[in-house]
């Protein structure tokens, strides 16, 4: 796997490994994307390979332009482009109708619609330009692992799977984007949260629909199979500090990750509680929602090199503002403990 810079030299030598069929990781501002020619279907479909990835689990195509996603979509509604005004680029994935045998059905798991996102990362807009066609840009991690948020990260499940990753650092959001399906104007639905959040899209497409969603043929990815686990089995639990204590004394080694303040409660109760026999590893999440996203799949890729039997992941109540974060940390999870 050959590690790219984000030089002009360095995405033109991408750009012609995406051109010859070859699989090029690229970085956004939510995860890492592996990224194909989304009109080469034997590109594609070395995606679901290299993945892992089950084939009834649509891609998301990315793109550099408005332009560029006109030319394989039906008419855009006035709600898809409001949202493509008010969001991108940006953290926002939308379902829109395919136009008829512009991309491969293996793109769309053979859907009448497509999910289409433009990124707010210039190094890969520029290097979708330098190929001159929309590229495909699932996480760039094994099935059902957490997603990648560092190049490192890209690395470590497909060395020798791909021809190679763009290394731009750490990705700024940390998690998928949210995922709007205005492909019916009159039932607008958010189908995966993110960082953008329902009532930011209500408040520049109205009112949207809650009504039940299919999960056994699935619009966007996210939405059917478990995702983003370690090998390390994970419990979530919300609670407060009294109620992340009694695991400083248990008698098996142990993974906690809790927001800062809690952090600093148990790191402060851990001289008095710690059975020396066993080892204790402590992760601060941060102060806010926006950091458990961002520190998220970092934590959940690091306990798997930790001898932690167990990871016990903070979760806070369900709102608006924490729906992305709480929908992958219970994604990951194995089981939930209420604290409250």
């Amino acid at each position: 796997m050959q590690i790219f810079g984000t030089d002009d030299a360095s995405l033109n030598k991408a750009a012609k490994l995406l051109k010859s069929g070859e699989l090029v990781a690229f970085p956004t501002e939510t995860v890492y994307g592996l990224g194909a020619l989304a009109t080469d279907e034997r590109a594609v479909l070395k995606v679901f390979e290299a993945k892992g990835r089950p084939s009834d689990n649509p891609l998301i195509v990315t793109v550099s332009s408005v332009e560029m996603v006109e030319k394989f979509v039906g008419p855009i509604n006035s709600s898809g482009k409001a949202l493509m005004d008010a969001f991108w680029p940006g953290s926002l994935t939308l379902i829109l109708p395919i136009a008829t045998s512009c991309l491969p059905n293996v793109v769309s798991a053979g859907l009448k619609t497509v999910a289409v996102r433009m990124p707010d990362n210039a190094v890969t807009r520029k290097l979708i330009e330098l190929v001159g066609q929309p590229i495909v840009g699932p996480s760039a991690n094994i099935s059902g692992r957490p997603s990648p948020t560092k190049a490192e990260h890209v690395e470590s499940d497909f060395r020798y799977r791909i021809a190679g990753v763009i290394d731009d650092g750490t990705t700024p959001v940390g998690i998928e984007s949210t995922i709007v399906d205005v492909s019916d104007e009159d039932n607008i639905t958010v189908l995966r949260p993110g960082d953008i959040r329902e009532e930011q899209i209500a408040q520049v497409v109205g009112p949207l629909s809650h009504g039940p969603v299919d999960t056994e043929k699935p619009k966007a990815p996210g939405m059917k199979y478990r995702h983003y686990a370690p090998l390390v089995p994970v419990v979530a639990k919300n609670g407060g500090v009294e109620d992340f204590l009694p695991y400083l004394e248990v008698d098996y080694p142990l993974a906690i990750a809790v927001p800062s303040t809690i952090y600093r409660a148990l790191e402060d109760d851990i001289a008095d509680h710690m059975n020396m026999d066993r080892e204790l590893v402590l992760y601060d999440l941060g102060e806010d929602v926006k950091d458990f996203q961002h520190r998220l799949y970092g934590i959940l890729r690091d306990v798997d090199e930790t001898p932690a039997k167990e990871l016990i992941l903070y979760v806070p109540l369900e709102s608006d503002e924490t729906a992305g974060y709480l929908n992958r940390a219970l994604k990951a999870s194995s089981s939930f403990e209420d604290g409250l």
